[in-house]
């Protein structure tokens, strides 16, 4: 039971590798753009709350390749509204 278990949580984790992969580049390119102008900084912090806000914002389905596609749409979008507000705030 506990092998079976072990398997059913990795292929879930694995379902939704491409919501990580897209945040883990959303958040090194807003650090890399630091290097650009200061007005980008950020921390893992701010990063976190914007990735868990759009899990929570994002449309639900119950087709896992749906609610991928919607976590990512949402944290894309998430972070270009964050990014843009750094610019015209400044």
């Amino acid at each position: 039971a506990a092998e079976e278990t072990k398997k059913s949580i990795n292929e879930k984790r694995e379902q939704y590798r491409a919501v990580a992969a897209r945040g883990a580049i959303m958040y090194f390119g807003i650090v890399d753009m630091s290097q650009i102008s200061p007005m980008y900084e950020t921390s893992l912090d701010q990063f976190m709350r914007l990735f868990l806000r759009s899990m929570v914002d994002a449309e639900r389905s119950s087709s896992v390749a749906k609610r991928v596609g919607s976590i990512i749409e949402k944290l894309t979008f998430s972070v270009f509204r964050y990014v843009n507000l750094g610019l015209y705030k400044q």
